[in-house]
């Protein structure tokens, strides 16, 4: 019965308490999407780079040297030279040495020059390679190419597709185009990494379109047969004046420290948003309570208990905290799968986005104090005079 009484008395305001609802369950939504999305952004930056042990690329950034290699992201540093490429092949510390030659696109797709090793890359020796055909066959000999998922659905390419190639990496006018034409001889299934969105070649193809006799690459992605011999390959080519070697991890690491910093920022900002909601919820009760003055007093001289009126105005707490609270889980996952549509559609960064335990922390945390800031108007519901508010008005 007290339920009932509860629930009727919000629908007697639906505008005043939707309103309400709509104000916390928008800071609910935002405190749970900024953990969400820095969650979600971190676990796609991580999976990206699990197959890279090591990028060696042209001194510069590291960060634009791992950007460019495994995001397919920014401008490359520059190119290295082939003697560079020789020597870690020959180098008995390597297990694996994969080239990448960038420079041309197609429709906003990178081109990726590089050879068939890079099709056996895996996040682990226990897992199975990234790559897998979804229909074709792998690159055998220049001018063919082996498109991402991606790449091919955007560029509406299929096997036997023939196109030209433009320099840059964007998409560039017709002018800027190659003689060579490129031939789709695969199309990979879909792995939700940046290489969705690439173009595979032979890293022969590149040399020869853009004149390169010297074989120079972009960057080089090496794998060690040890650590230690990662280690030291990775001290001897920084103290070098050739080239520079970077850890994708060491590199996302430090992107990570800049994003917590700004995570913080959003984190407090949401919070203090989410106070304000939970202070509009105490208002709302709190006129509602003065406004049925009247009313309580009438509940009590028909034999209402003290602790009834004080229940009826928790329980409308709790409904309406309920409600935001739902509301605002709903929201923040819905905000949260906007943002990580759009990285993906912009940069391809596959975020995935799930349920956190820090949610159920924030959700138990907002319902304790939503309902622990409703005895402040409980109470005062509590304290009604019967006789004064009965005299008519």
């Amino acid at each position: 019965m007290l339920l009932r009484i509860a629930w009727r008395d919000l629908l007697q305001k639906p505008l005043q308490y939707t309103l309400t609802v709509i104000v916390a369950a928008a800071a609910i939504g935002l405190s749970l999407a900024v953990i969400l999305i820095a969650a979600s952004v971190r676990q796609g930056m991580v999976n990206a780079a699990l197959p890279f042990d090591m990028i060696v690329g042209a001194k510069g950034s590291p960060t634009q040297l791992i950007f460019n290699t495994i995001f397919l992201q920014d401008a490359p540093v520059g190119n290295i030279s082939n003697a560079i490429h020789e020597r870690l092949v020959k180098d008995e510390r390597t297990a694996k040495v994969i080239p990448f030659a960038f420079g041309d696109n197609y429709g906003g797709h990178r081109i990726v020059g590089t050879t068939g090793d890079i099709f056996q890359l895996r996040p682990s020796l226990q897992e199975k390679p990234i790559f897998a055909l979804q229909e074709g066959r792998l690159f055998a000999e220049e001018h063919e190419v082996v498109v991402g998922a991606v790449a091919a659905g955007k560029l509406r390419l299929q096997i036997g597709d023939s196109f030209k190639a433009s320099h840059g990496l964007t998409a560039a006018l017709e002018h800027s185009e190659h003689d060579e034409d490129y031939v789709v001889v695969g199309i990979l299934e879909k792995m939700n990494r940046p290489y969705d969105d690439g173009i595979f070649t032979p890293i022969e193809s590149v040399w020869e379109m853009h004149g390169n006799k010297n074989r120079d690459v972009t960057a080089l992605m090496v794998t060690p047969k040890d650590y230690a011999g990662l280690m030291q390959m990775y001290q001897e080519i920084n103290s070098g004046q050739e080239a520079q070697a970077a850890f994708p991890g060491a590199v996302m690491a430090d992107i990570f420290d800049m994003l917590g910093q700004s995570e913080d920022i959003l984190t407090v900002v949401s919070y203090l948003v989410l106070a304000m909601s939970l202070l509009t919820i105490v208002i709302s009760l709190y006129w509602s309570v003065l406004n049925r003055a009247r009313e309580n007093a009438i509940l009590r001289a028909i034999g209402a208990a003290r602790r009834d009126i004080l229940q009826v105005v928790v329980l409308e707490s709790a409904l309406l905290v309920l409600t935001s609270l739902v509301s605002g889980l709903i929201f923040g996952h819905l905000l949260a799968y906007g943002v990580a549509a759009y990285l993906q559609s912009v940069m391809s960064l596959y975020a995935p986005v799930g349920f956190l335990p820090q949610e159920l922390l924030i959700l138990a945390v907002v319902a304790l104090l939503g309902i622990t800031a409703s005895l402040l108007p409980a109470m005062n519901a509590y304290k009604t005079d019967v006789a004064k508010n009965l005299l008519p008005q």
